[in-house]
Order: structure tokens, then sequence, then C-alpha cells
């Protein structure tokens, strides 16, 4: 008795599950190629109807189904007999669970056939609830997906800003390594978005997070919104050195956008900070001083980045 097997319940559908005593051969994993499916039983197995077969070889059975039996190879198998139930999921039918018997014909008793069915009922119900909780799973990843970012921008929000930094920091606190941290400020947006409108200064902002996400490459680093026309990126195992490449293909990418008011370019000023984590201290010293190297950036002139380093 090979067991119990369950399959897609159309077209070319692999054995999926097994129960197969060891002495018998297994089928997991094969194709099994049921041409007369879906004309001749679908709709059956759909009412919850029971195919019971007694000695396969004694039946005048549909060619189609002779040919269903050869591509499951019973010879080899030594199927004498097999009972076939549905396994339904509110008007779907989601697979068929199959008893064979093996070496000689069965006369299936009621008994046997009852037993089967509630094992299909109750297969069905755990395979609803499986379905259930994965979909479940998915909308709560999608609820935080959207909970962290920014509807505007897509890039992570000021809340996912804020927990990455403080994840990193101490995870590099504990490794001894280097996090660096870019403020970026659009300059002259307030005079563009005054002179566009809201519309022209939200699909600038898109632009230039669009820009900013070309620049970071690798999965570790984080690009937010900030606030604002303002950007935060986080860039972890990152040294000063490394950070200003960042900054300088950051300017390059955002001087392309060519995004102008009148004779006035829109342009990227920029604050980097970069220590390794001090013992006892939080993020907020990198922040803080990423904030004052960016203040520093606009008041030279706009369209440069400043920097600041520990000990430097």
């Amino acid at each position: 008795h090979p067991g119990i097997l369950r399959r897609r319940a159309a077209g070319n559908r692999p054995a999926g599950i097994e129960s197969v005593s060891t002495e018998r051969l297994s089928i997991l994993g094969a194709i099994i190629h049921d041409p007369c499916f879906e004309h001749h039983w679908s709709r059956r197995y759909l009412e919850g109807q029971v195919c019971a077969i007694d000695d396969v070889r004694a039946l005048n059975l549909n060619p189609c189904y002779l040919n269903l039996l050869e591509s499951l190879n019973l010879e080899s198998l030594n199927v004498r007999a097999n009972l076939v139930l549905p396994i339904l999921q509110q008007n779907r039918l989601w697979g068929l669970l199959v008893a064979h018997h093996c070496q000689d014909a069965r006369a299936w008793q009621p008994w046997e056939i009852e037993l089967l069915k509630k094992l299909s009922a109750q297969l069905a119900i755990a395979i609803q609830q499986s379905e259930l909780y994965y979909h479940l799973q998915s909308a709560n990843q999608e609820l935080e997906r959207l909970a962290n970012l920014d509807s505007l921008t897509q890039l992570a929000n000021r809340r996912q800003f804020d927990r990455y930094i403080t994840q990193e920091w101490l995870r590099l606190k504990r490794e001894k390594q280097p996090i660096a941290l870019l403020l970026c400020d659009i300059d002259h947006f307030k005079q563009y978005n005054d002179t566009y409108g809201h519309q022209a200064g939200d699909d600038c902002l898109r632009q230039v997070a669009e820009a900013i996400t070309s620049v970071i490459k690798r999965p570790a680093d984080l690009a937010a919104r900030y606030g604002g026309e303002e950007f935060a990126i986080v860039l972890p195992n990152t040294n000063l050195e490394g950070a200003i490449e960042v900054a300088e293909q950051l300017q390059t990418a955002m001087n392309r956008l060519y995004i102008h008011n009148k004779d006035v370019y829109l342009t990227l000023s920029i604050g980097i900070a970069c220590m390794i984590p001090p013992l006892h201290s939080a993020s907020d010293r990198l922040i803080t001083m990423a904030d004052q190297v960016l203040y520093q950036a606009k008041t030279e002139g706009h369209d440069r980045y400043c920097a600041w380093q520990q000990n430097s």
C-alpha cells in the first residue's frame, strides 16, 4: 500500500505529498499527466464524489484513463486498486487524496471510504489555515513595509531612519567599525516650489530620490527622506573617504537632473559625519555633527559638501 498521494487538480502536475511503505517504489515528484481529468472527473470531484476502483485490470476503462494509468507506471508499482477523494477548498478543487492498494484487488469498504473522507476534510481545513496564515503574514509584511516608507519618494521614512541608525550604531559600537551619515538638502528648493507649485515640487523630490537610489548600491546602506527637502543616507562600515566618494556621486547625479528655476539650478548641499561609535554615546552625536556641517555647506555657498570626522 504506497499510501496517500496528493496532487494538484488539473494539467501536468507532480505528486506532491506521499506516505509509502519502505518496500514500495515512491512516485513523489513524478509528473502526472491526466488527459481526461477536466472533461470527465473535475466536475464530479467538485461535487464531492469519490472514485473507487477495486481492480484496475478488470475494468473496461476509458482510453484516456488507461493512458493515465500507463503514465503512472502502475505495473512497476504493482498497483491493483485505488481510491480517489477530492480535497475541496470552498468551491475550489485544491487537489486529490489517492490511496493505492498493491499486488491484488481490493474491495473498498464503506468504513475505509468514510475514514479517508474524514482525512480529506481535515486536510482541507489544514490547507485553508495554512493559506490564511500565509496571506496574513504577507499582509503584515506589506503593512510593515508601508509603515517604514515615505509615500512620495518611496525611500525610507523618518521612523525607519531613526530605527535603522540606532540599530547600526549599536552593532558597529560592538564591532568597533566606522559609520558615516550624509545629510543632504536641496538648494533653492523653496524658491522652485513657490514658483512652479507643489506638484512640480513633489516631482522634483521624486527625481532627487531616484538619483539617490541610483548612487546607493550596497544592501546595508539606507537612504531616507529626513524631512521636507532633506534626505539622509546611512553608510555602515564606511570611513570618511568612502562617504566623500558617495557625496560626490550624489552631487553629480543631482546636477544631471538639470532642474532649475529660471537661471537658478537646484543642487545639493551635503553634511558628512563619520565616526567609530564611542562606548558611552548615542547616534544623536553623529546626527548633530552631520547637521552642523550641512549648515556650514549651505552658508559657504551651496552645491558642496563639508565633512566632520571624530578626532580629525
